[in-house]
């Protein structure tokens, strides 16, 4: 059994995935809240508690755990690199992979990916992006998360591939491409309209009845078309999956994100994943397949 772990910047999800099926145990799914300003201390004692629930729940057979964890992490060396982040900032500089092994009731192998790249194979695994080929992940949420996968397994470099397969980072507009395809932007563009709306979700649904608020989504699938496009037509990627929060408005944002796709010369079939945590659990396990992960530990990101 291997417990497969998403941290996020509100809580964690787990589970166990079973490790020859690549499957989720049922009634293993455990998620909590958590507070990314907390102690190091804290924040490494409550995701230590829930592997040893999970391990408990399997009978001590548990033999790895994977997490998906976002970055700037350095992934190879489980160590944090959080410094002026607006979460986790307290496990800057710490090796986390060590704390929790030291926490943790049994001392367990504890392997690292990026959760937009755990998303990214796990949609792989789970037969929702092709095993072969090239695929490009998108996570769209508190940021953009990206992946570029090869026949399944992530690549960090190369023609087509922008620095360590992030777009986040990317200069764009007036800043960066973060700032322009965020949880944050939509509900900016929304106060800025004089659009009420306590989250993304909200917003969302008063845009299939107003204009005002559907507008918003309209710009955003023009930015992230601009902002994606030309790598993905560089990296010849045929498909594209999106998760994450943003995902669920994707009727609202998927006419103008095609036409910037297109504009830009990337010709990709695009869909959406119904469960991002559940991807990216069963793709941070995944990385117990040892031949995945003879060829994915070598293409790990380093911050």
């Amino acid at each position: 059994m291997i417990v497969g772990a998403d941290i996020g910047g509100h809580h964690i999800a787990a589970a166990l995935v079973d490790g020859a099926t690549g499957g989720l145990v049922e009634g293993s799914h455990r998620r909590q809240a958590l507070d990314r300003k907390a102690s190091a201390e804290a924040l490494i004692a409550g995701w230590a508690a829930l592997i040893d629930d999970l391990d408990d729940l399997a009978g001590g057979r548990v033999t790895g755990v994977g997490v998906a964890m976002p970055g700037p992490f350095d992934y190879a060396r489980g160590v944090g690199h959080f410094e002026g982040n607006d979460k986790f900032e307290a496990l800057n500089g710490v090796n986390v992979g060590d704390a929790l092994r030291e926490r943790a009731r049994r001392p367990h192998d504890i392997r690292f990916l990026n959760d937009a790249t755990a998303f990214a194979v796990g949609c792989s695994r789970m037969g929702d992006a092709p095993r072969t080929g090239r695929a490009v992940a998108l996570t769209l949420g508190t940021g953009l998360g990206a992946a570029f996968l090869e026949d399944g397994v992530p690549v960090i470099a190369g023609e087509g591939v922008p620095p360590d397969g992030c777009l986040w980072s990317l200069p764009f507009g007036a800043g960066i491409a973060d700032d322009h395809v965020s949880v944050r932007w939509i509900l900016d563009q929304a106060r800025m309209a004089g659009l009420a709306a306590e989250g993304v979700a909200e917003l969302a649904s008063r845009a299939r009845q107003d204009p005002a608020a559907a507008a918003i989504f309209d710009r955003y699938g023009e930015n992230l078309g601009a902002i994606a496009g030309p790598w993905l037509a560089s990296f010849g990627a045929a498909d594209v999956v999106l998760g994450g929060r943003i995902a669920g408005a994707f009727d609202l944002f998927a006419p103008s994100l095609r036409r910037a796709l297109e504009s830009a010369g990337a010709v990709v079939s695009v869909r959406t994943h119904p469960n991002t945590e559940d991807a990216a659990i069963v793709g941070a396990a995944t990385t117990f397949d040892e031949t995945f992960w003879s060829r994915a530990r070598t293409r790990l990101p380093r911050r």
